[in-house]
């Protein structure tokens, strides 16, 4: 009998028919590394002995068990070196396993099935080769009927080697890994087995379409019996004969259970192969009823509009290093994306393994495959040009083979609805027929899904359901002219600080943590390892209302958008963009408090980021909107708010208005007069659809709107006054020999000598003693973090660290710059403390810097020097501005109560090169 190779086959199904002989080949696997390649000269494939073997567990990769070295790796889009997993090591690797079958297999058909291997796999069984697999994302099959010994001993071996490791494409995103990912099992049937059962379900007719192959002996009629079931009962039945191993079946259901994100209904197939009235083979294969369509500029689920919310994701499994099959794990990480809002994920260039998908069936969630058919995500180097490998003659075959067979992997899934061809190819594609084969192909083997040729891409002439692009990058005209669905693109990408307190959690983990093992060795160069965990818990509450704002705005201001891929929902371990961490947990905020911006239905203001203060005594003003995407819509026509501080109402009312289904609808204006005040007050200011459970809220800062400040200050009259200094030049008098307090931007001996005798200098830094950067990804100035941690790590910082000092006075904050600070921190940079000696002790506004470098910046600080001292600011503290007229209020109140013996001393090496920097102004 010829060798059988089989692909895509069924490996680790959720569940078993009560008839089909599955036997999981677990445990008793051996390993050894092959870094000269030398096992195939000395043919490991045929030699008995066990020298130089050693235990390894499959399913899983080698290096997150312990097999290599302690070398680094390398993280290629972040241009970063770590060591990634438990050892590192990219090569050759083998595996072994011995196996008895038992006599009462002797005369049956018997089948080895592997669920993945990456990068490339030879098998070997008793010494014969039995074929290879090239394909990272297929799981293959060998007929091995013919080389099995009966109760006997069998010899398994598998060399597991590096040919094409490119066709992973996004395997390698966090480093080189490589193993037998999913389980290997011995399937034994009769003279015909199932190959793949196409199950095609048309909701609108309530039938469901069979579509069966089968492999059987020419002289073989098979009887076909279809059983479906719904929460264990039987719904209808069928039979039929074929004669040629392929036929399809019509099986009715009456007014089936729909599936969609809200209510995953799932329904049973039991399949049952039969010859000469016996079973031959049989499986079990979960379905559901999902009309996933577009009309016009909205996504449709079962005929009703849906705003798609969802997330990238890049192969995070810190558990296993390689793509996970823990099905328990899996409902609870999903189970965590769906109660946080989202309804879809995008597995950026590459493709999870069927377990993915089977929780995915189960919670509700709709999972983008992206399978590179045009290029993946190959990195930044000038060969690759960010796709590689693309579809050039040499690759056009293996690539297209791989698709197709992933497709028809995951066709029975409903959650794997989308398809797409590449990432960011932004205008155009070498590869047009291609795209428009493969587009057409996936339609006639999945009719229910949706096509893309790339995300991040926009081209009419190109195949695509839906446009998956920045909404900024097309014009308004363009816009209006679309009439596909349009998804946000890769949604902002705010990240925060790695967060060193989950060191514990990677102790039994394959990957490590090795962005905090990078930010430790940083911070520790730089005497910053005592900060690390207030760095990780403020860049995260920074990351926060960065995320809440910038969402909630994209909803308000684009009302045809059909949905936001937010990168992402997760963290990612060298770049933690989530809002929750790389195991799904909880990071800063409660689900319940992000579904306020990432629900179905969400309530929306007109306020930004430089809104957020008021003064007192004057009129506020702000609209509201109501993004309306529930299932089934919400019908409500009031809006409850109040404005509260110190947890009491101080004014509150109604909005009533007409709330139509599946759009974006204005609810009216808030309006309320702030109080007098004589002292800075937090205000919060919320809303609630009344008889709902949909809320918001935003934080708002009131300043007094008069401020008596102290005579005792004066601005230095030969300063050329070039920032914001000059905004106070009518309201403070210029300094003299008796002004103890002096504002300059400049540094002189004239001045030295004024804090030497014991007077106080406010010094603005500006060029020289700041550290500008360009934005990060073109939107990114000082106050937010970076949208990704991709280099120069010279850019960009992560939040801030706010002491407790007397300076501030009664200023509203936290331990971290929140809104109240937006303005007077966005557009200037931070000081550069290091070059200066200042790092020698803890300033007032300390900057997380980027964690590769961890640079030592901050916005105030002061340092003793003589009987006086100075401050140091880099705070745009102009005087339009109320929350900076009363932070230097609190300054000038306070900068004569405490003793300046208790502050670092400035020494006059250090205070020349400030002197030096000064000549800049002239």
């Amino acid at each position: 009998m010829k060798r059988s190779y089989l692909f895509p086959v069924r490996v680790n199904p959720p569940i078993c028919h009560s008839l089909e002989r599955r036997t999981v080949l677990k445990n008793g696997w051996l390993f050894r590394l092959d870094p000269k390649e030398e096992g195939v000269k000395r043919k490991w494939y045929v030699k008995d002995e066990d020298d130089g073997w050693n235990p390894i567990k499959v399913p899983g990769c080698w290096q997150g068990q312990g097999f290599g070295d302690s070398s680094l790796d390398e993280i290629w889009d972040f241009a970063l070196r770590a060591r990634v997993f438990k050892t590192t090591y990219k090569g050759t690797g083998w595996y072994k396993r011995r196996f008895v079958v038992s006599s009462e297999k002797k005369g049956c058909r018997l089948w080895l099935f592997f669920g993945g291997v990456h990068p490339s796999a030879d098998v070997w069984l008793n010494g014969k080769l039995l074929g290879r697999n090239n394909l990272p994302f297929v799981p293959f099959g060998f007929e091995i009927t013919n080389y099995i010994r009966i109760n006997e001993e069998n010899v398994l071996v598998v060399r597991v080697h590096e040919e094409n490791r490119e066709f992973g494409f996004a395997y390698n995103w966090q480093g080189n890994w490589s193993g037998l990912y999913r389980n290997v099992e011995l399937l034994t049937t009769e003279k015909a087995v199932l190959g793949v059962v196409r199950i095609i379900p048309d909701m609108d007719k309530e039938t469901v379409l069979f579509d069966i192959r089968s492999f059987a002996s020419s002289d073989v009629k098979s009887i076909i019996e279809i059983k479906i079931k719904y929460k264990g009962k039987t719904i209808n039945e069928s039979l039929k004969i074929m004669d040629s191993g392929a036929g399809t079946i019509g099986v009715a259901v009456t007014s089936p259970e729909k599936w969609s994100p809200e209510h995953p209904n799932l329904y049973e197939a039991e399949i049952c192969l039969k010859e000469d009235d016996h079973v031959s083979d049989a499986m079990t294969e979960r379905f559901g009823f999902l009309k996933f369509s577009c009309k016009k500029k909205q996504f449709l689920i079962n005929d009703e509009p849906y705003f798609m919310r969802g997330t990238g994701d890049f192969i995070s499994c810190p558990e296993t290093g390689c793509p996970d099959t823990d099905r328990t794990r899996w409902r609870k990480k999903l189970g965590r994306l769906r109660e946080y809002g989202y309804n879809y994920v995008r597995c950026q260039s590459y493709v999870y393994g069927p377990e993915y998908y089977d929780v995915a069936d189960e919670v509700g969630i709709i999972v983008q495959s992206e399978m590179g058919m045009l290029g993946g995500w190959g990195g930044n180097t000038p060969w690759h040009t960010y796709q590689w490998p693309k579809p050039t003659a040499d690759n056009y075959f293996l690539l297209k083979k791989q698709w197709d067979a992933v497709v028809l992997r995951d066709v029975n899934h409903p959650s794997a609805g989308i398809y797409c061809m590449s990432n960011e190819y932004y205008r155009d594609t070498h590869f047009k027929k291609i795209a428009w084969e493969c587009y057409h192909n996936t339609h006639s083997i999945k009719p229910s899904s949706l096509v893309i040729w790339t995300d991040g891409g926009y081209n009419p002439d190109l195949p695509t359901d839906f446009i998956n692009y920045r909404m900024e990058e097309v014009s308004s005209k363009e816009r209006r002219k679309i009439e596909k669905p349009f998804i946000e693109h890769e949604f902002k990408w705010w990240s925060s600080f790695p967060d060193i307190r989950l060191r514990g959690r990677y102790k039994k983990c394959a990957v490590r943590c090795y962005a905090v093992d990078i930010a430790y060795a940083a911070a520790a160069k730089r005497r910053q390892k005592h900060l690390l965990r207030i760095y990780a818990i403020n860049s995260q509450k920074l990351q926060f209302i960065e995320a809440k704002v910038k969402m909630e705005n994209y909803r308000r201001d684009y009302p045809l958008l059909a949905g936001i891929c937010h990168f992402n929902a997760m963290d990612t371990n060298p770049s933690p963009q989530g809002i929750i961490n790389e195991f799904y947990e909880k990071k800063i905020t409660s689900a319940k408090k992000w579904r306020q911006t990432n629900g179905d239905t969400v309530i929306l203001s007109s306020l930004s980021f430089d809104d957020r203060v008021l003064v007192g005594g004057s009129k506020f003003k702000c609209k509201l909107f109501v993004h309306n995407f529930s299932h089934p819509p919400l019908d409500a026509t009031k809006i409850k708010w109040e404005a509260v501080t110190n947890n009491k109402i101080f004014s509150s009312g109604h909005v009533d208005f007409s709330l139509f289904p599946y759009k974006l609808c204005q609810a009216g204006e808030i309006v309320f007069t702030v109080p007098d005040i004589t002292n800075a007050v937090h205000i919060v200011l919320r809303a609630k659809i009344e008889n709902t459970v949909v809320s918001n809220e935003w934080d708002l800062w009131a300043f007094p709107a008069k401020l008596k400040f102290d005579e005792n200050t004066g601005i230095y009259g030969k300063s050329p006054l070039t920032g914001w200094l000059k905004t106070w030049r009518k309201v403070i008098k210029t300094a003299d020999n008796k002004t103890p307090v002096w504002m300059s931007e400049i540094l002189n001996e004239e001045i030295m000598e004024h804090v030497k005798k014991g007077g106080i200098l406010m010094l603005a830094c500006g060029e020289g003693m700041v550290r500008p950067h360009p934005p990060n990804f073109g939107y990114v100035k000082y106050f937010f973090t970076p949208p990704a941690n991709y280099g120069p790590y010279e850019d960009g910082q992560n939040g801030t660290v706010i002491k407790s000092d007397i300076l501030l006075g009664d200023f509203p904050y936290d331990d971290f710059a929140n809104f109240q600070f937006f303005r007077m921190i966005d557009d200037s940079p931070p000081i550069d403390l290091e070059p200066f000696g200042l790092d020698d002790g803890e300033p007032i506004i300390r900057v997380t810097h980027r964690y590769p470098i961890c640079r030592p910046l901050a916005y105030l600080l002061k340092r003793s020097y003589g009987k006086g001292y100075i401050i140091f600011s880099a705070m745009n503290l102009d005087y339009k501005f109320p929350e900076a007229r009363y932070l230097l209020m609190n300054i000038f109140k306070h900068c004569f109560t405490f003793s300046h013996h208790s502050i670092p001393k400035i020494h006059d090496s250090q205070l020349g090169k400030i002197k030096a920097i000064s000549r800049l102004f002239f």
